[in-house]
């Protein structure tokens, strides 16, 4: 049965528990802010329908009273009357230019008013003639209706021979069973547009529009403004109609600053940066999951090989010690000098030994913010010195070839004198096992800028660039065939970087990969 590696099915887990159902979520959430923008769009579309609706409903409403006054004043009032009635009609209501009378073939023609001091007035029962002769079968429609109970108003448009552009409209209407006996059966009234816009119209459109919209009529393609009045209607409507009563004319109307439909789009893109931010820290909170997951398992295997790597290293220092401890136990040795080198063997296999338990309880000691130094004016050229002595038959025993350059006229520095041979013995420890066919340690000493540094440099694998950092992580150890197959416990460098800190001094590391590295520890001087 195939298993899959830890990290991996965490990744999956974390995959399937919150990113698959955050996505679904944005799908399902997205989608809904798509109908919702549509469904508040409609609602809007069909708000602004209404009001251009009532707008055209109000000004049908006024024709219609008008033409009722008419055709009670055709029914109540003969002769002299009529006329004083009707005048007074037309007086009241400027959006009138004349009342009158037809036959059923739209033939005969009577004005009852007729304003005479408007050149175009004077041409008015021309031009409603010529108008009228295209609807012969008007009259007959209109006595049907009148005969069913309803009196239909139909509005016919009349245009000025002399100026084609303007434009009135007619309203026709059949009159009832007191005018069967006359000889006019169709009565009507004219009206100017741009008059009735304006003195009739326009408090209604003021009243509707209120703060939120701005209503304006135009007339034709042009869309030549008539009200409000003065030049063109700029940007687009929001919605458009024909007036009912002038065919010609447009009633338009445009909001005041943003409308529902774009508030309600700039609501959506709001929601949909917040889904979007929602999804992005969900991703960032599952990436530092798994990145704190990934590094706590990393942390686990390390210390894994740590357990193995210890072993392993405690193993080598302890099978000489009982080696050469036994070979003298058991008298094999007669030379008292090759004693004396045996026994110094064994002491400084212990002292390694030592070095090995101290490095694990010194970071025990670090992780558990316990560890102390002892700070004394020390020699670093004494300090590296004595770590040679103990260090010598290792290096001696590996191959190594050995260099020293020491500084005579070092200054002492302000040190733990124990904590800087910790520091030189790991540095020895990895030249030594991280050297493959050039076997080659040199130990400096020396003055830069007003500072003291000792330094180890070896001919080994070398460091990479991207390893200069991590590599004073603790359990951080590089890949490679190398470093692979060779024991470390990890701790080395990291307890290095720690000691320098605590001296507050630096560690600087030169390396080419391949060609070996130099790491220099840099201490501040005593002297001023």
């Amino acid at each position: 049965m195939k298993t899959f590696p830890p990290l991996r099915k965490i990744a999956l887990t974390l995959l399937i528990i919150v990113l698959l159902p955050a996505l679904f979520y944005s799908i399902y959430e997205l989608k809904s802010l798509n109908e919702n923008e549509k469904m508040i769009g409609e609602i809007y579309r069909q708000q602004l329908e209404t009001i251009l609706f009532s707008i055209n409903q109000y000004s049908w409403d006024v024709a219609d009273s008008w033409v009722s006054r008419i055709d009670a004043a055709l029914r109540e009032s003969p002769g002299e009357a009529l006329q004083n009635r009707l005048e007074g009609f037309v007086a009241n209501n400027r959006a009138v230019q004349a009342v009158f009378l037809a036959d059923s073939a739209m033939a005969s023609l009577r004005f009852f008013v007729l304003p005479e001091s408007n050149p175009e007035s004077r041409q008015l029962p021309e031009d409603l003639r010529s108008a009228l002769q295209n609807q012969k079968n008007l009259p007959e429609q209109l006595k049907r209706y009148r005969q069913a109970g309803y009196r239909k108003i139909e509005p016919v448009v009349v245009t000025t021979a002399r100026n084609p552009d303007h434009q009135s409209v007619a309203l026709l209407f059949a009159l009832g069973d007191f005018a069967k006996d006359l000889p006019f059966r169709i009565a009507g009234l004219v009206l100017e547009p741009n008059n009735f816009i304006n003195q009739v119209l326009a408090p209604k459109l003021e009243e509707v529009a209120g703060e939120q919209f701005y209503l304006a009529v135009y007339h034709g393609e042009e869309r030549q403004a008539i009200y409000p009045a003065g030049g063109e209607v700029s940007g687009d409507a929001e919605q458009t109609k024909l007036l009912w009563l002038f065919p010609r004319f447009s009633l338009g109307i445009y909001p005041r600053g943003e409308t529902i439909a774009e508030l309600a789009r700039s609501r959506s893109r709001w929601n949909l940066a917040f889904i979007l931010l929602l999804d992005a820290l969900l991703i960032a909170g599952v990436w530092f999951v798994y990145r704190n997951v990934r590094r706590e398992v990393d942390l686990a295997q390390m210390k894994s090989d740590f357990v193995s790597n210890i072993s392993h290293e405690l193993r080598t220092p302890l099978s000489l010690i009982r080696m050469f401890s036994e070979t003298l136990e058991m008298g094999r040795v007669r030379s008292e000098e090759k004693k004396q080198e045996y026994y110094k063997i064994i002491g400084q296999e212990t002292e390694r030994l030592t070095h090995l338990v101290n490095n694990i309880l010194n970071f025990s000691r670090i992780e558990a913010g316990r560890k102390e130094y002892h700070f004394s004016n020390v020699n670093l050229n004494e300090i590296a010195g004595k770590v040679l002595d103990n260090y010598q038959f290792h290096l001696k025993n590996e191959g190594f070839a050995l260099e020293t350059d020491f500084d005579s006229a070092l200054p002492t520095v302000k040190a733990d004198a124990e904590a800087v041979s910790e520091s030189l013995i790991n540095l020895l420890d990895n030249a030594v096992k991280y050297s493959d066919k050039e076997k080659y340690v040199c130990i400096r000493t020396g003055r830069e800028d007003g500072a003291v540094y000792v330094e180890v440099e070896d001919h080994g694998i070398g460091i990479a660039v991207e390893h200069r950092q991590k590599i004073f992580e603790k359990f951080y150890r590089v890949s490679g065939a190398l470093v692979h197959n060779t024991k470390g416990s990890g701790l080395g460098l990291s307890l290095v970087k720690h000691i320098m800190d605590a001296h507050q001094g630096r560690v600087v590391l030169e390396s080419q990969p391949g060609k070996g590295s130099r790491f220099r520890l840099v201490f501040r001087s005593e002297l001023k």
